[in-house]
């Protein structure tokens, strides 16, 4: 503010969480942005795709991006119907993302949340942190690499497990961070089990 600076939030994978009382904490201070991008779809299974652009205020989306359409006559004065609102010949996106949250409601949207983050906070309990460092937030995302190996051979690592757990049907992300390869898991599925999670943090701790 002081700057004058428009702040704008990459929540496609977070920003949900603000949905509920009960995790919306973790997500503290969102509500300060000027812009913020959505994924519902990446942790409320919101059928694909279905991906949002939240501006705090109105009028700052027209400006940028209203163009006139003099061949359609105008639905409302503020803005143009073609442009705000339904769009003519295109599918109604918005209806998905309408649907899955009115079948979900508030306390199927904060069971969801709730349960990606116990899942990760239990799969994190599994690691064995005298062979594996792990980064973690307070959301369902945790990313891992191994300790006492230089970035060459953490790389080699990354693709060889990688490799190994796509053979088990487990499929990790391999983002590099800081320097180092890790690779990432997404606790996202409400249909994930326990047992799976079990059998990832064996495989993981005995990759080392």
């Amino acid at each position: 503010k002081k700057e004058g600076l428009w702040l704008h939030v990459d929540g496609a994978i977070g920003g949900v969480f603000g949905l509920s009382k009960s995790t919306a904490s973790l997500v503290n201070g969102i509500s300060l942005a000027d812009s913020i991008t959505l994924n519902p779809q990446k942790v409320l299974g919101i059928t694909k795709t279905s991906s949002l652009l939240l501006v705090a205020k109105r009028e700052d989306l027209v400006s940028a991006f209203s163009t006139g359409l003099p061949y359609i006559e105008p639905a409302w004065g503020e803005a143009h119907g073609g442009e705000m609102g339904l769009q003519g010949s295109r599918p109604a996106e918005v209806l998905k993302l309408w649907l899955g949250l009115r079948q979900l409601g508030e306390e199927g949207i904060q069971f969801l949340l709730e349960e990606s983050i116990n899942r990760r906070s239990y799969f994190q309990k599994q690691i064995d942190s005298t062979k594996l460092r792990f980064i973690s937030g307070p959301l369902h995302l945790i990313a891992i690499t191994p300790l006492g190996v230089d970035v060459d051979e953490a790389a080699k690592w990354s693709i060889a497990t990688r490799k190994e757990l796509l053979a088990q049907r487990i499929m990790l992300s391999r983002p590099f961070h800081n320097g180092r390869h890790y690779l990432k898991v997404v606790m996202g599925n409400p249909h994930t089990e326990l047992k799976l999670l079990d059998q990832l943090a064996k495989s993981l701790n005995e990759s080392i």
